[in-house]
This record gives structure tokens, sequence and C-alpha cells, in this order.
């Protein structure tokens, strides 16, 4: 199912990167070359997951000056 073309608000995550053996960038490239996740949607779903995540509003705007500049 097409979730983020229905406007619902996707993350892409990693489990347990020590386990799994993978980065949150693999994943990203993972999902570019099986989906065709394109840049800017990659922009839409790191600000999703900045939304969402449990921490405090200056960590958010910290987070987004660093991936966003």
């Amino acid at each position: 199912m097409d979730y983020y073309g229905r406007g619902i608000r996707v993350t892409l995550n990693t489990d347990d990167m020590g386990i799994e053996g993978t980065t949150l960038a693999e994943e990203f490239r993972y999902m570019e070359r099986e989906f065709g996740l394109a840049p800017e949607q990659e922009k839409v779903i790191l600000e999703n997951s900045i939304n969402v995540a449990f921490t405090s509003d200056s960590v958010k705007a910290e987070l987004r000056k660093t991936i966003f500049g």
C-alpha cells in the first residue's frame, strides 16, 4: 500500500543497527533503488521523523538545522 502517496505520515527507521547490520543511510538507498524514492520524498520523511521524535523542541530544531541547513 502506498501510504506516502495517500498522505499518511511516513518515517524510515532501523530496528537495531548492531543486529541488522545496516544504517539509516543504507535503508534510504534501498528505498531509492527498490521503490524509486525521490530526494524530495526523503526530505519529507526526514521532517516527519523529526516531528514525531520523542525529544525536546530545541533538539528537533537542532536536527533540522543539521539536516537541512
